[in-house]
């Protein structure tokens, strides 16, 4: 099923308000989002150019923490399909020439199964980005316009092709790989915890390993900053 929308508050919100009436990987693409969402309440910026997309998953099979990095698997595949050199900034960024090119959000609902709403935000023809923004776009790094609708088909082809038949080990070795931190000075902000140190590896359940120079952490989420 796939639902397209002109103006919304957010493609995620839509799946949440019509979880009942909606097929499993049922995607909802907007050509606007009045109040896109990113991680830790922050907001998406959308010039009404950019892709807006979410994709829902019902009663997730397997660790839902894994769902972050399958989408990132996912939409670099597709990327990559459009000859970009992307990298994966853990655990919900794709950059591309040190510039945020898309965004992952994902969500779940818990009831006596677990339901899971992927989210995720390109700059796909975006023109111009406020000078605080540190973001690029496919059309300022390529000079080509992109189809959003069609990529967004795409993607959740391949988030569905990931998450039912791609083993989770090559979804972690492609996250390691192509990661854009790996071997970075980096600050973690962890449940208010401030911890430095490098990025040293993904381990097989999809944990960051952080090296302090007293000990190695994992841990699975949190926001990552590059100490330059």
């Amino acid at each position: 099923m796939v639902i397209e929308l002109d103006v919304i508050d957010s493609t995620n919100n839509y799946i949440r308000c019509h979880l009942d009436e909606l097929d499993n990987y049922s995607l909802v693409t907007a050509k606007h989002q009045t109040k896109g969402k990113g991680r830790i309440t922050r907001s998406w910026y959308d010039d009404k150019n950019s892709l807006t997309s979410s994709v829902l998953i019902k009663d997730v099979k397997g660790d839902p923490k894994h769902l972050s990095l399958i989408t990132s698997y996912a939409i670099f595949k597709a990327l990559k399909e459009l000859d970009l050199d992307v990298l994966i900034k853990w655990p919900n960024d794709i950059f591309l020439n040190n510039k945020k090119l898309c965004g992952i959000l994902i969500e779940t609902i818990i009831t006596d199964k677990i339901d899971a709403i992927i989210g995720f935000g390109i700059n796909t023809n975006t023109k111009a980005f406020p000078e605080s923004i540190i973001a690029t776009s496919i059309l300022l790094e390529k000079g080509i316009e992109i189809d959003n609708l069609k990529l967004s088909k795409r993607i959740c082809e391949l988030i569905i092709d990931a998450y039912e038949n791609v083993d989770f080990k090559e979804v972690i070795e492609l996250n390691k790989k192509y990661s854009y931190l790996m071997g970075k000075k980096v600050r973690l902000n962890y449940y208010g915890d401030g911890i430095e140190g490098v990025v040293k590896d993904l381990d097989e359940s999809g944990n960051i390993i952080i090296d302090t120079g007293i000990s190695q952490i994992g841990v699975f989420s949190g926001e990552l900053t590059l100490i330059k």
